[in-house]
């Protein structure tokens, strides 16, 4: 599907001095756990440094959410591996998984009974595998080739998983497609279609992703119908980039992180400005700020009742170290 295919644009442009994220060239106390403009959130630490999140990549979520409890990328004693830590007081966190590989992308299944990553086992290339979330050790390996496979989500009924697999064209450029695995079928199918960090719409056949701008290098979310083969621009700005739309349960609006755009702003950790996480409408109106620390947020994902969104930041660490908090949006009503 070309570019110029686009049955829809709707471009946001925000102009409001103060509303982007701010240089990270001044000091930040990094200690404090909110900021006056974020009066009326309550925040809640999940996680403590010593779990280790990692600082996660622009376009790759280091946790996900299920059934009141997370499941999380950590790194201790030298090395990366998967842990579970249910959300009520007092219970211990479980370590799921044991090689020591570079687990990344974590995704539950919606019942919360299983768990899909992208590891690079072996030394290999990175591909996609399958565990219990709560028992066993067994590992099913979903994808097998040499290409990067990463990113994988389950789509609404659990049947299928989307994942993202590179591919190099003839002129050596990487591309990035959407790609799905049915688990009853053992069957995979490619879309040619680009784009990161996929997440399903409650309807099971819209798709929202980041993608970049191949003219000017800013990073946008889309929205894809992969039944129909549409594409649709959501956010897009001159001067900002925005990553990581995570859809609320109902599909009404989307949490998204955004920063402002440098030409130092590269697809690794080294992110030299501050980044926030703004609410939109799934049609890309009413771009609305939330919170505004100093720190890096990043990586919202929503709990299932459709208030509490989950993220990761360096707030309420002295050291600036990434943890995963909660934080309570206000629902339309006020609650």
């Amino acid at each position: 599907m070309k570019w110029t295919q686009v049955a829809f644009v709707m471009v946001v442009m925000i102009c409001v001095t103060g509303c982007w994220p701010r240089s990270s060239s001044v000091d930040i106390d990094y200690s404090r756990t909110a900021v006056p403009q974020e009066g009326g959130l309550s925040f809640v630490r999940v996680t403590q440094d010593a779990d280790g999140v990692p600082r996660p990549g622009l376009l790759g979520r280091p946790f996900s959410v299920a059934d009141q409890k997370i499941v999380f990328r950590g790194y201790k004693n030298g090395q990366y591996n998967l842990y579970i830590k249910k959300l009520t007081d007092g219970e211990a966190i479980q370590q799921r998984t044991f090689s020591g590989a570079d687990y990344s992308t974590p995704a539950f299944s919606s019942d919360g009974s299983k768990i899909v990553f992208s590891d690079r086992r072996g030394g290999g290339g990175w591909n996609i595998y399958m565990i219990s979330a709560e028992t066993g050790f067994a590992t099913r390996q979903i994808t097998s080739n040499s290409a990067v496979v990463t990113t994988p989500v389950f789509a609404p009924g659990d049947s299928t998983i989307l994942y993202v697999q590179d591919y190099k064209d003839q002129n050596g450029t990487t591309r990035d497609y959407l790609w799905t695995y049915d688990l009853t079928k053992n069957v995979s199918t490619q879309y040619v279609v680009e784009g990161w960090a996929p997440s399903f719409l409650p309807d099971g056949k819209n798709v929202i992703v980041t993608r970049q701008d191949r003219q000017t290098s800013r990073f946008e979310i889309w929205r894809i119908d992969l039944e129909r083969g549409r594409e649709f621009l959501i956010l897009s700005d001159p001067d900002h980039s925005f990553f990581m739309a995570a859809p609320s349960p109902d599909g009404k609006k989307l949490a998204v992180v955004v920063v402002s755009h440098s030409d130092d702003i590269l697809l690794n950790d080294d992110i030299p400005l501050n980044s926030d996480i703004f609410l939109v409408g799934s049609d890309g109106s009413g771009l609305t700020q939330l919170t505004y620390h100093l720190g890096n947020d990043y990586s919202p994902a929503w709990a299932s009742n459709g208030l509490d969104l989950y993220f990761v930041s360096q707030r309420g660490s002295p050291e600036g170290n990434y943890n995963i908090w909660r934080m309570r949006v206000r629902s339309e009503s006020g609650d």
